[in-house]
């Protein structure tokens, strides 16, 4: 019988490593790893006690349908698109009734992961077939009479992951079909191939028809409420807007970028113009996401108000008396999105209680007894993505995660004069409740060329004299991110000292790397999810034989020397 009187708790939150493994299969091979065999002990003694509390997660970007659909209580919708090289393939959304609620995914329409990296080219690329698929849902599920109901119809669209940097000429090719009509001159021929094989430069006037299917397209706009979920905060144009930050990811050469940003600046200039937008709509932050999808949305709904009208049909074309949303299109980090309709709550705040399940509740600042995040003691955090980077720590999943994490170091002297709330007695802890966490990458952009991440903090504070760090700053910026989050350790699921071996334990008690007696590990994933397994069994293991070694079995005392063994790992 396990003498542990509680389990230690693992919570993984790893998002997608892209071209590798989504974050939904991290999950479950974190589930395999941690009570699947692969904790078995190491001597005659018991098998430690865990328990794996795994969540599927996304900024918006690859898996978002994925991730919320578990909590929204719904099983994706199949329906076929155009990909992003003009492909006919399978795209995925949700649509709650009970919420008047769709929601997609920017990447099951033009997702990266569906273009070999020999075709990556953002001339050939269109975002055509999210157009579709948000104009399907539009005719499916808003129909006639809707707002007379009373009722508001809303669409989140995850963005983040695609292939495309078009400014979104794909998307309006794909909802308004001949409703609108790209010229090369003003008298010239015009395009027809839905944003494929197009240079944005190219097009010298847009022209969107007011026919009857556009103005029921912007009619059903009108009656809708738009929230991106998006995981990056930059514009469209400028040094830090789609061209150069992931143009080059997406397939653009360093000598290419110039002149695709001036087709950039160009296109935008004429569609801001055509579609009675704010001149300085493209340095709006967010509109750079997903190639630029989201500028173009926002161009649609501004469009919208200006023919349909937004104050009872007064400053419209086509008069109209239905109520509108006040805000139409809505800009919210992916994450923090997903987590209002999680388990996983992004804010902490300052009282907390220990409920009967032996986990840290945390309430709101009135201490009404609205639960926002509950964490089980005993426990720490797995998280990571596959390119750690300056934007991992500007609004992304990783930082968010860690943030949160990092709330619930709570002074006890913030618990002074509270009482029991709700029934519930509060919790005796010490001074600060630390619940480690440790990030997962596959490469990372700071502080080397080749980094060797299990010893990050120490290498960015000391760096050798012959290493250039590639930014000083957000190296330590990164750094000291670390120590406020309470992150122990960063480790890149390349580097083979964290991989597992199933048979024996060097003299310092780490595993050794042994690829020819892997017992039991599926070899046929992709070599990034295939050492993301070997990183997850090495950690899996190495508690068991630190459990292994301790004598009283005390969670507490287990969880500090697996920490200590971690940071000792050069």
């Amino acid at each position: 019988m396990n003498s542990q009187t509680n389990p230690i708790i693992l919570t993984t939150l790893i998002d997608s490593f892209k071209h590798s493994f989504s974050s939904k299969s991290a999950s479950e091979t974190a589930i395999t790893a941690f009570t699947a065999g692969k904790t078995e002990p190491l001597s005659n003694s018991e098998k430690i006690s865990i328990k794996v509390n795994s969540f599927t997660i996304s900024d918006g970007g690859e898996g978002f349908i994925d991730a919320i659909s578990a909590p929204l209580g719904l099983n994706p919708i199949a329906h076929i698109i155009s990909g992003p090289l003009n492909t006919p393939q399978e795209a995925f959304y949700l649509f709650d009734p009970d919420q008047d609620l769709v929601v997609l995914e920017s990447a099951q329409g033009v997702g990266i992961q569906n273009v070999p990296q020999d075709r990556r080219n953002p001339r050939v690329v269109s975002s055509y077939g999210v157009g579709e698929q948000l104009g399907f849902v539009l005719e499916k599920y808003l129909e006639e009479g809707f707002e007379k109901k009373g009722k508001k119809f809303k669409i989140i669209l995850g963005l983040g992951g695609t292939a495309s940097v078009d400014c979104g000429l794909g998307l309006l090719f794909g909802l308004l079909g001949n409703g609108i009509e790209c010229r090369k001159q003003s008298e010239g021929d015009v395009l027809t191939n839905g944003g494929y094989d197009v240079c944005l430069g190219e097009i010298d006037q847009i022209d969107i028809k007011l026919n009857k299917k556009t103005i029921k397209i912007l009619q059903k706009l009108s009656k809708t409420q738009i929230i991106l979920a998006s995981d990056v905060t930059n514009p469209l144009l400028g040094e830090h807007g789609a061209t150069y930050v992931f143009g080059p990811q997406k397939g653009l050469k360093m000598d290419e970028l110039t002149d695709w940003e001036a087709g950039m600046v160009k296109f935008s200039t004429i569609l801001q113009q055509r579609t009675h937008s704010p001149v300085d709509l493209a340095m709006q932050p967010g509109c750079g996401a997903a190639g630029g999808i989201g500028f173009a949305l926002n161009c649609l709904m501004n469009l919208s108000r200006a023919v349909i009208g937004g104050d009872g049909g007064n400053d419209g074309i086509v008069e109209n008396n239905d109520v509108f949303f006040e805000n139409r299109v809505i800009m919210q980090p992916g994450f923090e999105l997903l987590c209002e309709y999680s388990p996983i709550q992004a804010t902490a705040k300052k009282y907390a209680t220990f409920s009967l399940n032996n986990s840290l509740q945390v309430l709101d600042n009135e201490g009404c007894g609205n639960k926002i995040m509950t964490i089980p003691m005993n426990q720490f955090i797995i998280t990571g993505e596959g390119c750690l980077d300056s934007q991992s720590f500007d609004g992304k999943a990783v930082e968010r995660i860690c943030q949160t994490i990092s709330k619930f170091q709570i002074d006890k002297n913030d618990m002074t004069g509270l009482e029991e709330k709700n029934g519930k007695k509060l919790i005796d802890f010490p001074i600060g409740v630390n619940i480690p966490v440790i990030v997962l990458c596959g490469y990372t952009t700071l502080a080397f060329e080749n980094p060797t991440l299990s010893n990050f903090p120490q290498i960015a504070s000391n760096p050798p004299q012959n290493v250039d760090l590639i930014d000083k700053n957000e190296s330590q910026i990164m750094m000291d991110k670390c120590g406020e989050m309470n992150i122990v350790k960063i480790i890149n699921i390349n580097d083979e000292k964290f991989h597992f071996c199933p048979e024996s334990v060097n003299k310092n008690g780490f595993l050794k790397s042994n690829i020819q007696n892997l017992q039991g590990l599926d070899l046929k994933l992709s070599l990034g999810h295939f050492n993301c397994q070997l990183v997850l069994c090495f950690l899996a293991k190495l508690l068991q034989n630190i459990y292994d070694e301790s004598i009283d079995k005390d969670n507490n005392g287990i969880m500090i020397k697996f920490i200590e063994k971690l940071r000792d790992i050069k």
